[in-house]
């Protein structure tokens, strides 16, 4: 919901910078009580690229995520709000939002950071689709056939998660490593039986194709989940305690807006209209992919199924199933004991606190 209060509000989260990848969704207005934050003591960028598989920066503050084990939104679900800055600033950003792969691989690499917040629970925002024509009609008969995925994306994993969760070996599948709008041509040419993709995909996709699993049901059955989260420098949250708990104070007071005032989010209110200019989405599409996500509440959110609970954590087990499955892919070499090291809780609890 960032994107949309920035655009209602002269917004002071800090004079530096604000900087983030979102796909369309309500995580792109969460600061619409941000100009009561003050600037905290450090001159860093607040919200950046931060976090690297292989911990090297992009070559640009406009390429935050170009290798391997993070997956680059297409342009439509970006959104950046920044001022200028010389590149090494941008770089050096204390607080950033990923997904769970990037989370997981920074911190099996020895990545000083926490996981303070859950944007969202991707829930049904990415879903296995089988092709109709292709025959498929459960998981479970997709052996022998071919899916394309982006590989090492949350998506991937999840294709992975639901076949073994399925009884269905991988190794019997045919998973083709596919970009998006490779995933739409391969569909629609029929060189492909099924796909484990979002938005604007996935709408595509669905209108002839049959949902076999969706995210959210993996998470149920698994209890890996994919989210969105935002992670922070442990240093930096130390030295600026007061300032991240009231700025989940922000994340979490639009989340609750746009859960009590769904319907409010048509296509023509100034939030919907606020996502759609800084993410370049279809503002008529945007209500329809908000509701496709899960926004823990702050309950939720210091709960076992999240951020508490210690390395039982939801959060905790999914970076771990998450780190386990870069690992095999290659993509890191080192998977943590315990990835609760990285999940903090503090921040939430301060912020319901007062």
């Amino acid at each position: 919901m960032l994107c949309a209060a920035l655009e209602q509000r002269d917004t002071r989260i800090d004079s530096s910078t604000i900087h983030l990848n979102a796909k369309s969704n309500a995580s792109a207005a969460s600061l619409a009580n941000a100009d009561k934050l003050e600037p905290p003591a450090a001159r860093l960028p607040i919200v950046g690229t931060f976090i690297h598989s292989n911990a090297v920066p992009p070559e640009s503050p406009d390429e935050p995520s170009r290798y391997p084990c993070i997956r680059t939104p297409p342009a439509h679900r970006r959104c950046c709000i920044r001022r200028r800055l010389p590149r090494q600033r941008v770089r050096r950003a204390a607080c950033a939002r990923r997904n769970a792969s990037p989370i997981a691989a920074g911190l099996s690499q020895g990545v000083d950071l926490s996981l303070f917040w859950i944007l969202d629970n991707i829930n049904d925002a990415e879903a296995l689709v089988a092709r109709d024509g292709s025959g498929v009609t459960s998981i479970a008969g997709l052996k022998g056939k071919t899916i394309g995925v982006p590989y090492v994306s949350t998506s991937h994993f999840h294709a992975l998660v639901a076949l073994q969760n399925a009884g269905v070996n991988p190794a019997d599948v045919k998973i083709v490593n596919l970009r998006p709008p490779e995933v739409a041509a391969a569909w629609q040419r029929g060189n492909i039986d099924a796909t484990y993709i979002w938005d604007p995909v996935l709408a595509q996709v669905k209108k002839n194709g049959k949902v076999l699993i969706t995210s959210g049901q993996v998470a149920k059955a698994t209890g890996k989940a994919t989210f969105d989260g935002f992670v922070v420098d442990r240093k930096f949250a130390k030295d600026n305690g007061d300032f991240v708990a009231k700025f989940v104070k922000v994340l979490a007071a639009a989340d609750a807006d746009y859960s009590a005032h769904r319907t409010a989010w048509s296509a023509a209110s100034p939030q919907v209209q606020a996502v759609a200019k800084e993410s370049g989405a279809n503002a008529a599409e945007v209500p329809a992919s908000l509701a496709l996500y899960a926004f823990p509440t702050p309950a939720e959110q210091v709960s076992k199924t999240w951020l508490g609970g210690g390395a039982q954590s939801g959060a905790a087990q999914s970076l771990l199933a998450t780190a386990t499955f870069l690992k095999e892919q290659g993509t890191i070499q080192n998977v943590l004991p315990d990835y609760s090291v990285g999940v903090d809780p503090q921040y939430v609890q301060r912020a319901a606190a007062h």
